[in-house]
């Protein structure tokens, strides 16, 4: 990742003092480029991707985040093609530059998917939850298969939802762990660096000979995989 203050990079400096002459010199060599060149827009993001399963569904023997990106038909889900609904990703398995991530949170949401017949959202039925997080592993890997972080989807709350109370019937939310950006599992001083160009994807295997069915009674599987982390964009 280049050298950064605040949100700018200058070539061959570690820093970036607003207002200074080299800053001044920087702004104003524009060129024809869509992009301010050497300059990098770094923040903290969130990189998430969708997988739905209809009711009374078996489950995939594999599934691999992040590899279908928007305007793309989804691999289970044939016929919706993905938006910022289901992906925020723009290419299959990895960053065009200047993206890059340093990624230091992995969490699995699960939410309600929307309904085509009847128009609407529902919540996922506990036991579908259940039935996922029991049946399943994932493998986090970098570069062609090297695989940096695995185990089970409870291992990685991710420290969002919904939370309250009501007393309408079949009123309710379930997700895993508390939804506070606090009660996650964060990588800290070790989380990993995924460089522009280089592959990377979360595999959720489920490993029994006979892949368990979403209930028919339910409105399927819909879980969402975010990579939480710093990232760098371009600057237009």
């Amino acid at each position: 990742m280049p050298n950064a203050q605040n949100l700018a990079f200058v070539p061959g400096s570690n820093s970036l003092t607003p207002g200074s002459a080299q800053a001044q010199m920087a702004a104003n060599n524009y060129d024809i480029s869509s992009i301010m060149t050497g300059w990098v827009d770094r923040g903290t993001w969130i990189y998430y991707d969708t997988m739905t399963v209809a009711a009374n569904t078996a489950v995939p023997q594999s599934y691999t985040f992040f590899q279908v990106p928007i305007g793309q038909n989804d691999s289970l889900q044939t016929t919706v093609q993905k938006t910022k609904l289901q992906t925020n990703m723009y290419n299959a398995g990895y960053f065009a530059p200047p993206r890059c991530l340093i990624l230091n949170q992995l969490g699995f949401y699960f939410c309600g998917p929307y309904s085509t017949s009847t128009n609407t959202y529902g919540n996922m039925l506990l036991s579908d939850i259940e039935m996922i997080c029991d049946s399943c592993y994932f493998e986090f890997s970098i570069d062609n298969g090297k695989v940096f972080f695995e185990g089970r989807l409870e291992f990685h709350p991710p420290g969002i939802g919904i939370t309250g109370y009501s007393v309408a019937n079949n009123d309710f939310s379930w997700g895993l762990g508390f939804p506070s950006p606090h009660a996650v599992y964060g990588f800290g001083n070790y989380g990993k660096y995924i460089a522009p160009l280089q592959n990377f994807g979360l595999k959720l295997t489920f490993p029994m000979g006979t892949l368990p069915k979403t209930s028919s009674n339910g409105v399927g599987l819909n879980l969402i995989c975010l990579m939480k982390g710093l990232t760098d964009r371009s600057v237009q």
